[in-house]
């Protein structure tokens, strides 16, 4: 049986004893719930119709509650005041970055292969939004404007 990109990563989900389950969301996209004790640990609900029943976008709503319930330190109530929501909400997107995006990737798609945006979600099966996000944060990073700069020098010897 052959299972598509978000099949199989709702697998690895179930496997790591996250639960995915298609819902009526309010105000979001998708939300996740951590849980003490029983078989699963947790629970991602994800609304499709918010979604525009995508894989992709499906996809990437998963990844970002994947992030807040492997790293806990990002989850929040909806009592929390929207600041600390805010940066939570920062670091999930450096840390999908960091997971799906590989700084020397995203750099070699961009300078070498001179990919647009579109091409570049496309390929990585994610949404042109998380590949801005990459780009905002590695952007700022020394070891990018390091590669930037010797890539500016001398962009055919740079390989």
């Amino acid at each position: 049986m052959y299972l598509t990109k978000l099949e199989t990563y709702e697998q690895q989900l179930y496997d790591q004893g996250i639960i995915v389950k298609e819902s009526y969301v309010p105000k979001a996209n998708a939300m996740c719930m951590k849980f003490k004790n029983g078989n699963f640990n947790s629970v991602i609900f994800y609304d499709p119709n918010k979604l525009n029943n995508d894989s992709k976008e499906i996809h990437c709503a998963l990844l970002h509650e994947e992030m807040h319930l492997t790293h806990e330190e990002t989850m929040y109530g909806i009592d929390e005041p929207i600041a600390k929501q805010m940066n939570k909400e920062r670091k999930i997107k450096r840390l999908i970055s960091r997971k799906c995006i590989p700084q020397e990737t995203l750099f070699n798609m961009l300078y070498e292969r001179h990919m647009e945006l579109y091409e570049i979600a496309d390929e990585l099966c994610l949404t042109e939004d998380i590949i801005k996000d990459a780009y905002e944060y590695y952007s700022q990073l020394e070891s990018w404007i390091k590669k930037k700069m010797k890539y500016d020098e001398d962009p055919q010897g740079y390989y």
